[in-house]
């Protein structure tokens, strides 16, 4: 060793890698949302996920309504969009709300309107409160 060269001191600077992903504020195992968002894209039920992911029902439950919010701000953040030349985009619009006993008057709810082209399949939707 030189003696002009100062020994380096190992760096103490620790940085969390999840700290701003997906997987952020979270204190399950990597391994458990993984195996969590697998099975919930491919639709599986509750009880198996719960199961094989070691988690609670609550827990999977919470997930799964994260796991819709950060679609839903994909959607918002980059809306798709149908049609063009040549294509057929067919549209619909719906009221849901609760009407009781009466027939014919004004139902309190939200419109959702959506659409589908045809060929490629591909759907849009959206809501609105008050129309």
């Amino acid at each position: 060793m030189t003696p002009n060269k100062k020994k380096r001191r190992p760096c103490s600077h620790f940085v969390e890698f999840r700290r701003g992903t997906f997987f952020g504020h979270s204190k399950l195992d990597i391994w458990q949302i993984l195996v969590f968002v697998a099975l919930w894209v491919c639709d599986t039920k509750w009880t198996t996920i719960a199961f094989v992911s070691e988690m609670s029902n609550k827990t999977a439950v919470d997930w799964a309504s994260f796991c819709r919010e950060v679609l839903i701000f994909r959607y918002l953040d980059k809306p798709e969009k149908l049609g063009g030349p040549g294509k057929i985009v067919e549209i619909d619009e719906s009221k849901f709300g609760k009407c009781k006993y009466h027939r014919g008057h004004q139902v309190e709810g939200s419109w959702v309107f959506g659409g589908y082209e045809r060929g490629s399949g591909r759907i849009i939707a959206g809501a609105r409160s008050n129309y």
